[in-house]
Order: C-alpha cells, then sequence, then structure tokens
C-alpha cells in the first residue's frame, strides 16, 4: 500500500514538473527569449535541433494559445455589440454610439500593434481582425441605417481606419493582417456605394487603396493582394462610368451624378497605375511583368475610355485628351530610348514604355488630325521605319507596321482593296485622295525597311514587321494594277484582272527572293498562290466567260510555274536576310 502511494506521489511530481517546464516553455516564447531549464541552467542543445525545437515550440504555443485568443476576440466582439445594443436602445447617442465604436475599433489597432511588437503575431492578428470586424459594419450602418455620416465623411473614416490597420501590416509583415483589413475596407466601400448610390466617395476609397496597394506591396512581394486591390479599383470606376454615362433611367435610388468628379477618379486610375509603372520602368528597380502589362490595358480602356464616352455624352471636346496623348506618346517614347535602353537594355521596361508610346500616339492623332489621321500614321510610319532602319531596332519597325495597319483601316484601304481584287472591273477608278496617299507611303514604307536590312541572318519573329509591309504593300500593288486596268480595257477581258494582278504580284515576290536574298518575300509566294487559286474558282469560273477564263488560267499557270520554281532556287542559296 505504501509503494503504490509513493508510486502516486512519484507520478504528480513528475506531472507537476512537466507543466511546470511547459509554462516555462510558453512564457519564454511570447516574451522572444530562449527557453530554460526551470532550475535554471540553460538549454544545451545544437543548431539544427535548437532550429527544429523552436520550431516544435512555436507550433505549439500557437494551438495552445489559439483557445484564449479566440476568447479574447469574443470579449473584444461583445463589447462593441453591448455599444451597438446601447445605442440601439437610446441610452447613448447616435453619434456618440458611432464615436465610441470608432474609438474602440482603433484601440485595438492599437492593441494590435504593441502585441506585433513584443513579437506576439498571432495575437496582433487576432486584435486586427476584431478591429476591422467592428468598424466596417459600424461605418456602413452609421452611413445608411443611422444616418450620422454622410457618404463623404464615412469614406474618409473608413480609409483612416485602413491606413492604420495596413500600417502595422506592412510595419511588422502580417500578410494574412493586411487581406483582412483589404477586404473588410472593399466589402464595406461595395455595400456603402450600392445603398448610397452612385457612390463616387466609396470609388474614391477603393481606387485609393488600390494604388496605396500597388506601393506598398512593391517591397513585400504580396502579389495576390496586388492583383485584388487593382481588379477592385478598376470595377469600381468602371460601375461609377457606366452610371454616368447611361440613357435610361435609374430610378430614384441612384442619386446625382457628378460628371467632374467621374473624370476625375478616370484620370487618378489612369494616371496613379501607369504613372507608377512608368516611374518603376524609368529607375529599374521593379521588374515589369504581366501585372503591369494586364493592368496598363485595364486602366486604359477604363480611364481612357471611359473619359471620351463621358465627354461625348455631357458634349465636351476630346481634343485636350488627344493632345495629352500624343504628348504622354512622346515622353514614353523618350524614356524607352533615351533612359531605358541606355542603362538597362531592351528589356521588359523598353517593350513596355515603347508600346504604351505607340499606344498613346495611335489613340491621340484621331482627336487632332480627325480624318487626317490616316495619312499621319502613314507618315510617321516612314520616320519610323527610317530610325528603326538607320539604329537597326527591331522594335521600331514593328511599330512602323502596325502605323501602316492603323492607317489603313482608318482611310478605308482594306474593303478598296479587296473589291478591287475580288470585284474586277467593279473598283471605281478614282479613289479617296487620302486612300491614296496611304497606298504610296505604305509602298514608301516598305522600301525604308528593305533597304536597311543587314547583311546577316536572323530570325524568324525579326523578320515578321517586313513580311507584313510586304503583303499590304502586294495587295495595294495588286489593286492599283486592277484599277488601272479597268480604265482601258473592255468590260469582258476587266473581270480576269484581278487573277492576273494577283499573279504578276506573286511572280515578283519570288523574284525579290531570288535576287535580292528576302526570304520574307518568300514566305508571301505560296499563300498568294493559294488567294489567287481560291479567286479563280469564285470569280473568274463562276463567271461562265471564256475570254476570262482563258487569261486567268494563263496568267495563274504562269505564276504557278515561274514562282515556285523561283523558290527551289531560292531555298539552296544562302541565307543573307538580316537579324532584324
Amino acid at each position: 500500500m505504501d509503494e503504490r502511494v509513493r508510486r502516486l506521489e512519484l507520478a504528480v511530481e513528475a506531472t507537476a514538473a512537466t507543466v511546470a517546464l511547459l509554462e516555462a516553455r510558453i512564457a519564454a516564447l511570447e516574451l522572444g527569449e530562449r527557453p530554460a531549464r526551470v532550475d535554471g541552467a540553460e538549454w544545451e542543445q545544437d543548431d539544427g535541433a535548437a532550429v527544429v525545437g523552436s520550431q516544435i515550440e512555436s507550433q505549439m504555443a500557437a494551438v495552445l494559445g489559439t483557445p484564449t485568443l479566440v476568447g479574447r476576440s469574443l470579449l473584444v466582439l461583445a463589447g462593441a455589440f453591448l455599444l451597438r445594443a446601447l445605442t440601439e436602445r437610446g441610452t447613448v447617442a447616435p453619434g456618440m454610439g458611432v464615436a465610441l465604436g470608432m474609438a474602440y475599433a482603433v484601440i485595438w489597432i492599437v492593441v494590435a500593434a504593441f502585441a506585433a511588437r513584443k513579437g506576439s503575431r498571432a495575437s496582433a492578428g487576432f486584435h486586427a481582425v476584431c478591429s476591422a470586424v467592428i468598424a466596417g459594419p459600424l461605418l456602413f450602418e452609421a452611413t445608411t441605417s443611422f444616418g450620422v455620416l454622410s457618404p463623404t465623411a464615412g469614406a474618409v473614416a473608413l480609409a483612416g481606419v485602413t491606413a492604420a490597420g495596413l500600417v502595422v501590416s506592412v510595419r511588422w509583415r502580417l500578410q494574412w493582417t493586411a487581406w483582412v483589413f483589404t477586404l473588410a475596407c472593399l466589402i464595406t466601400a461595395a455595400a456603402v456605394a450600392t445603398a448610397r448610390s452612385p457612390g463616387e466617395a466609396a470609388t474614391a476609397v477603393v481606387v485609393v487603396l488600390g494604388l496605396a496597394t500597388l506601393w506598398y506591396t512593391g517591397e513585400l512581394r504580396w502579389s495576390s493582394l496586388k492583383w485584388l486591390a487593382a481588379l477592385s479599383a478598376d470595377l469600381a470606376v468602371l460601375r461609377l462610368t457606366a452610371i454616368a454615362t447611361v440613357n435610361f433611367e435609374l430610378g430614384p435610388a441612384v442619386g446625382p451624378v457628378h460628371p467632374i468628379l467621374v473624370a476625375l477618379l478616370q484620370t487618378v486610375l489612369l494616371i496613379g497605375f501607369a504613372g507608377t509603372f512608368v516611374v518603376r520602368s524609368l529607375r529599374g528597380r521593379a521588374p515589369v511583368g504581366v501585372f503591369e502589362f494586364a493592368q496598363t490595358v485595364a486602366v486604359w480602356m477604363i480611364g481612357w475610355g471611359g473619359a471620351v464616352r463621358l465627354a461625348e455624352v455631357n458634349g465636351w471636346s476630346t481634343g485636350g485628351l488627344a493632345f495629352i496623348a500624343l504628348i504622354a506618346g512622346a515622353a514614353a517614347y523618350a524614356g524607352a530610348f533615351g533612359v531605358v535602353d541606355r542603362k538597362q537594355g531592351r528589356n521588359a521596361a523598353f517593350i513596355y514604355l515603347s508600346s504604351l508610346g505607340l499606344g498613346l500616339v495611335v489613340v491621340g492623332l484621331p482627336g487632332v488630325a480627325g480624318a487626317a489621321a490616316a495619312v499621319v500614321w502613314a507618315g510617321l510610319a516612314v520616320a519610323v521605319a527610317a530610325v528603326g532602319s538607320g539604329w537597326d531596332r527591331v522594335t521600331l519597325r514593328v511599330h512602323a507596321a502596325i502605323l501602316v495597319a492603323a492607317s489603313w483601316a482608318s482611310a478605308g484601304v482594306v474593303p478598296g482593296v479587296l473589291s478591287g481584287l475580288v470585284g474586277g472591273g467593279s473598283v471605281a477608278a478614282a479613289p479617296r485622295l487620302e486612300t491614296g496617299l496611304v497606298v504610296l507611303l505604305t509602298l514608301v514604307t516598305t522600301a525604308v525597311v528593305v533597304a536597311g536590312r543587314k547583311r546577316r541572318s536572323g530570325g524568324w519573329a525579326q523578320r515578321l514587321p517586313l513580311t507584313g509591309l510586304l503583303a499590304m504593300s502586294a495587295l495595294a500593288v495588286a489593286a492599283a494594277m486592277v484599277a488601272a486596268a479597268a480604265a482601258v480595257l473592255p468590260s469582258e477581258s476587266a473581270a480576269a484582272t484581278g487573277t492576273v494582278a494577283l499573279s504578276l504580284v506573286t511572280v515578283g515576290l519570288g523574284a525579290f527572293a531570288r535576287r535580292w536574298g528576302i526570304r520574307e518575300a518568300g514566305w508571301l509566294v505560296y499563300p498568294l498562290l493559294l488567294v489567287t487559286g481560291l479567286r479563280m474558282v469564285v470569280r473568274d469560273f463562276l463567271s461562265g466567260q471564256t475570254l476570262v477564263l482563258v487569261i486567268a488560267l494563263a496568267a495563274y499557270g504562269f505564276a504557278l510555274i515561274v514562282s515556285t520554281k523561283m523558290m527551289k532556287t531560292t531555298t539552296g542559296s544562302p541565307d543573307q536576310n538580316p537579324p532584324e
């Protein structure tokens, strides 16, 4: 009997010692110190064991401390609901209740900061969540049901609480706490904007949050949070733009929209995001990736496109927008070639800035040049091609091809060329002046790029600009030949001129590939032969005219024999094309 009692006493003493050891370790972890033995002797571990032991102790402390933190959070929320109950019963005035509730939420942000400073990240996170859960619903009700705060005042308060929470999150690298405050802000702003539509102030908060997240996540690499905030800002401004530009009655639930405020938010969205990306590209301190390209396209469509639509609805002039776009486009080009290319080379930042410059020029010209924009684009293509050939820049040659394509789309060259090649003699003999100028400048641009080629081999990607220019030039020359023939040939034979013109152009491209080693011209031979064959079947055979069939078959047969023979000869010759 005495022996059993003795064993029980020893077991109790061992249990008490173990509990004391665990308490000492937990207390040491909360203070950020190295745990010591109960008797005061330091733990003696090697480095590997110390790391593993520290991780186990941290996980144990987190698990053991979670119920305490949850209980503490419930007590905090109970205090918030107590204030709400007192306000609803009239014991506390609504204004005073809202003020006390906001002060209560801010206090727990301060408590979270002190906890994070002491190293208790879990405690800091729970306190921050309590603050966000308290502040969000409180501000929504203060702006809507209580009517204590105006939408603007509520937005300012929401921005202040969110900023305080994000400062604590960023200072002590609490990513999930930053997620909590960001989501709370976005949800509250969306709820307020819906309840107190149109919600310009709430939209402004979302835009500012998106820009702030863009800046503070640059060093922390919190990419998912950056995507969420940017997408929310885009959707918020898009929603407000849609409300401001609709042509039907939205109902009494939607208040009056202020176009100036909408335009201001569009400007902040566009300049804020795109300007940040431009600054980072010039400084070279942050990589340009998918997010930057995608968000630039998004803010350009919403900010710029929305501004143009808003101006049309309100009868504002867009000339100023176009002029700003041209100035900004020139600045983007200067930054790409004058700064980034010299310091960093032709990297992603260079591609971003040069592409931005091209987009700004293409978008801005119609508002300034009007109907002459097509001719101006074609003229710019000649200049850009000349500089690109002189400096051996693939980027500028690509931009020259894009400018030519834009001029074709603006001047309506494509329908004219297609109607001439398909319709034959039905093509108009006197095209518009701007169409003729665009075609002429297209040929000049192509000649400039061809003349600027280097006598070295290059990859297919570097050859694409010249390939596109040669294709447009070939089609334009064929259409011009059809138009000239239609003016002098009788109507019974003019129907075959499309097939003849395409055949001659195909042979000419084969000659370019064989005589001057222009592989890009050779790439177009077989596609043009296919197009010519389809044109002959659809147009010439269905015409039922014997003379037309004779001319078409002769021309197409000649092109098949001569051009394919040229291509076989070219295949065996050495490649002398440039690495453009």
